[in-house]
């Protein structure tokens, strides 16, 4: 082949990387064969011959079933003239007697603590360092290369995977026998740091991919992540020189968390006074934690003219039933140049004073337990939600569009309650990650969400339940709802999109989106944004009719403070986003500032649309 028919050239993969110390417990296993050889010594010493003889084993083999119960103290070496002799020790007798009635040896669990890398890749896989066969390169040494050979393609990275996924790290930092119990967050948590990993290809010309010329360097990685090397191609490819990389798609629907769920296990609470049931209801019922993320929060909330409210006695008679209660506030400190600093700070520590006290209301009962303000640090996350152990229904949590401490409930809210373990342990690590807000560094309320979250058990979906009674669950954080109004924009027959502002921020992502769509759209809103007029609503009213006839666009005359989009029968997401006055931009230190649920289900979209009209 001549040489001008072929083109060397070098991919840099980046990932994103930090160093975190796991809490690692290791098991020993011991098989038959283990229970068998401790059989025998507990009856006489043996020389390695007899044992060889007794199990027909090699006595290479022998010798190394013998060397982990020497490890552990079951078992001594004596040396002799002619061979080495085994005898069970003290600890062996007792591990011995113990396995008797079982027939099989007990595990030994050891604790301990290591530091160790962790690199995630543009399809948020997770790797540790044994999953690359040679050592990445630090950013300034991938800037050296860069210099040295122009030959490089740099594939990119996706720095909204910045926020660790706990889960998957756990499943690829463990190594043989080992099981990741928490992870001990010292300082900076995020996932920041860049390392790369060159690989060198070889392009063939006429043929659309590129071959890998040392395959040991990604026989580890993930298989996607394997073909978009493959597909990115070299310089001299196009006739101008510019570097052809291949398009890099992600299933943005493919989300963090999925879970299908039995329809008895959600609650779909619509309105006002339902919302503040449920929300007395999972107080009342709250066993072990109770987290509430409320975006704002209010002093009527906390006390009235005759004490402290419903809410805030409900959660002492939990304090009392030992509950840890958490506070979480979203709301972000105003800034000193802002012209309404002096108020908005006023009402800040009016409200901190008010919840302070009833902690010390809480000391003067004689009651140890108190509620967690986390230092009325802002999660800076516009979020609403719930998390708990219901003492009835389990693990469960609440995502709504109510401020639920600040709220005074006269509106129409959407909420819906999911009774999940998996789900609910995802949520507690969004809870950790938020609690500090914009602040990298580690809080000893983040380290208690985690140690709730690992102690939840990983539990398989249930896959075996009916059509008519299954429901598909996703979390939808704030960048991915607009892939959802291009999932509602195959919608046959009607869209409802529900919002409490307006200002311009939905003509393209909304509006534009769905034009196209043959179905029947209802956009409702309760008020304007502070900073558009009528004109501009007007307008923009009648822009969107006359480029799309099929839509209604108009304020509700119910005082609803919802946010939802549902369309046809059987598609509804309830979110914290205001649909008609919020962006969502893919920035990757905003993630959790919109939570919201996608559900699927027989009629989910329909009964709640039956229950809107009604208002």
């Amino acid at each position: 082949m001549n040489k001008e028919n072929t083109i060397k050239y070098t991919i840099a993969i980046p990932f994103l990387t930090n160093e975190y110390t796991f809490s690692i417990s290791r098991k020993t296993n011991w098989s038959i064969i283990d229970y068998l050889f401790l059989k025998e010594l507990s009856q006489r010493e043996m020389t390695v011959k007899s044992l060889s003889d007794f199990s027909n084993l090699e006595t290479q083999v022998v010798i190394q079933i013998l060397l982990p119960m020497c490890n552990v103290g079951w078992i001594d070496i004596v040396t002799s003239r002619d061979s080495f002799i085994f005898r069970i020790t003290e600890m062996g007798e007792i591990a011995y007697s113990l396995s008797v009635k079982e027939h099989e040896l007990i595990c030994k669990v050891d604790k301990y603590q290591r530091r160790r890398e962790v690199f995630v890749d543009y399809f948020d896989n997770y790797y540790s360092v044994y999953s690359f066969d040679s050592t990445l390169l630090t950013h300034a040494r991938y800037m050296t290369e860069i210099n040295k050979n122009k030959n490089i393609v740099t594939l990119p990275i996706d720095d909204s995977n910045s926020y660790p996924k706990y889960t998957k790290m756990y499943s690829v930092m463990a190594r043989e026998h080992e099981k990741i119990d928490n992870v001990r967050d010292e300082a900076v948590y995020t996932l920041t740091t860049k390392k790369y990993l060159l690989v060198d290809m070889l392009y063939i010309e006429g043929r659309k991919k590129g071959r890998i010329i040392d395959d040991n360097k990604v026989k580890k990685l993930n298989n996607k992540l394997i073909r978009q090397i493959e597909n990115t191609l070299p310089t001299i490819v196009k006739d101008d020189n510019s570097l052809l990389k291949a398009h890099l798609s992600k299933d943005e629907n493919n989300y963090e968390i999925k879970v299908v769920a039995k329809r008895g296990d959600v609650d779909f609470v619509y309105g006002g006074q339902n919302a503040k049931a449920k929300l007395i209801e999972l107080i009342q019922s709250s066993t072990d934690f109770l987290v509430i993320h409320s975006t704002f929060i209010g002093k009527w909330c906390i006390v009235n003219d005759d004490g402290y409210t419903h809410f805030f006695l409900e959660i002492k008679e939990a304090l009392k039933r030992g509950v840890q209660v958490y506070i979480l506030w979203g709301k972000s400190n105003a800034e000193e140049t802002d012209e309404n600093f002096e108020k908005s700070d006023s009402e800040d520590k009016a409200v901190e004073s008010k919840l302070r006290d009833f902690n010390e209301s809480c000391h003067q009962e004689g009651m140890l337990n108190v509620v967690n303000y986390n230092d009325f640090r802002r999660t800076d996350s516009h979020a609403k939600f719930v998390i708990t152990n219901h003492g009835d229904r389990g693990l469960c949590t609440m995502v709504s569009s109510c401020n639920f401490l600040y709220a005074k409930f006269e509106r129409f809210e959407a909420s819906v309650v999911v009774y999940n373990d998996q789900f609910t342990k995802y949520f507690l690590e969004i809870a950790a990650n938020i609690c500090c807000g914009k602040s990298t560094f580690d809080s000893k309320v983040r380290k208690e969400f985690r140690g709730f979250s690992s102690n939840i058990v990983d539990t398989p979906n249930d896959i075996n339940i009916p059509n008519n009674e299954k429901l598909e669950l996703r979390l939808v954080l704030k960048h991915q709802h607009h892939s959802y109004i291009d999932l509602a924009a195959q919608a046959k027959d009607r869209i409802y999109l529900i919002s409490d502002f307006i200002n311009t921020s939905p003509i393209r992502p909304i509006f534009d989106a769905l034009k196209e769509s043959e179905a029947k759209k209802y956009y409702y809103y309760s008020k304007k944004s502070s900073y558009i007029d009528h004109s501009e609503i007007v307008e923009m009213h009648d822009d969107l009719k006359s480029a799309d006839s099929l839509s209604q666009l108009g304020a509700h005359h119910s005082n609803s403070h919802a946010k939802v989009l549902a369309w046809d029968n059987n598609d509804l997401l309830i979110t914290s986003l205001n649909w008609l006055s919020a962006s969502a931009p893919n920035n990757f230190l905003e993630v959790y500032h919109e939570i919201g649920i996608y559900i699927k289900g027989w009629d989910v979209a329909k009964d709640f649309i039956k229950v809107f009209r009604s208002l």
